[in-house]
C-alpha cells in the first residue's frame, strides 16, 4: 500500500519541482534582464542627448564588465567631443574679435579718404566693411550663444509675442498661440533663434508669415514647438541638412 501511494504522489512532486524550477528561472532571467537593461537604457539615453547637442547625464559604471567598459569609453568620447567643441568655439570668438581691429582701421581710412575720393567708390567700400562687420558679429554671437546665460522660467507665449513685436516691422506676422505652461529656457538665445527664422522668412519668402506656438508629442513626451511658417518656395529636401548648419546659405534664388 505504501509503495502504491508513493507511486501516485511521484507525478505531483515532479510537477511541483518543475514549477519551482521554472519560477526560479523566470526570477533569475528577470533579474539578469533588469541588470543588463538599466545600464543599456542609460547609455542609449546619453547617446540621444549627445546626438541632439544636449548635456550628457552622468553614467554609472555598473552592470556587467563589458557594458561598464562600453559606458566608460562612451563617456570619454563625449567628454572629448565637448572639450573639442569648447576649444573650437573659443578660437572662433578670438579670431572674430581680432578681425575687428583691422576692420576698424579700414573704416577710419575710408572716412579720411572720403572728401577726395569718388563718392560711389567710398559708399561701396563702406557697405563692404559693414557686411564684413556683420558677419564677424554673427560669428561672435554664435560663439557666445547660451554660454553666458542662465536658465530662466518664462512664459513661452509672451516670448513669442515679444519677438513678433520687435522684428515684425511692416510685415507683422500673425500669431497662432496655444495655451502652454511656463518653461525653463535661456530666453535671449531662444529669442535670437526665433528672430533669425522670422528675418529669413521676411527676406526670402514674400507673402503672409505666421508664428506658432503648439504643444506636441515627441518621443512620447509632450514638448513645446515654436514655428515660423511662410509661403515661400521652400527648401529642397536634399539641402535641409545643409540649412541646419551654422552660417550656411543656400541658393539665393530659393
Amino acid at each position: 500500500y505504501g509503495d502504491h501511494r508513493d507511486l501516485h504522489s511521484f507525478p505531483t512532486r515532479r510537477s511541483s519541482d518543475l514549477l519551482l524550477t521554472g519560477l526560479l528561472a523566470l526570477i533569475g532571467a528577470a533579474f539578469i534582464q533588469r541588470h543588463l537593461h538599466r545600464p543599456l537604457r542609460q547609455l542609449a539615453s546619453a547617446a540621444s542627448a549627445v546626438a541632439h547637442g544636449q548635456t550628457m547625464p552622468p553614467l554609472a559604471l555598473d552592470g556587467p564588465s563589458e557594458i561598464a567598459t562600453v559606458t566608460a569609453s562612451f563617456t570619454h568620447m563625449a567628454e572629448s567631443l565637448a572639450r573639442t567643441d569648447a576649444e573650437r568655439t573659443l578660437m572662433l570668438a578670438g579670431v572674430s574679435h581680432d578681425l575687428r581691429t583691422p576692420l576698424a582701421k579700414l573704416r577710419l581710412c575710408v572716412e579720411i579718404l572720403r572728401p577726395e575720393a569718388d563718392a560711389e567708390l567710398i559708399e561701396s567700400m563702406v557697405r563692404s566693411i559693414d557686411t564684413a562687420d556683420a558677419v564677424i558679429g554673427q560669428f561672435v554671437d554664435f560663439a557666445r550663444i547660451g554660454s553666458d546665460e542662465t536658465l530662466q522660467l518664462c512664459d513661452p507665449a509672451e516670448l513669442l509675442r515679444s519677438v513678433a513685436l520687435a522684428h515684425g516691422g511692416t510685415a507683422a506676422p500673425s500669431l497662432i498661440i496655444e495655451a502652454a505652461p511656463p518653461i525653463c529656457v535661456r530666453p535671449v538665445a531662444l529669442r535670437r533663434a526665433i528672430a533669425n527664422l522670422l528675418e529669413n522668412a521676411q527676406r526670402y519668402a514674400p507673402g503672409d508669415i505666421s508664428m506658432q506656438l503648439a504643444r506636441t508629442m515627441i518621443h512620447k513626451e509632450e514638448q513645446l514647438c515654436f514655428s515660423v511658417l511662410d509661403r515661400g518656395p521652400g527648401i529642397p529636401e536634399a539641402q535641409i541638412p545643409l540649412a541646419r548648419q551654422p552660417f550656411a546659405q543656400l541658393n539665393a534664388t530659393r
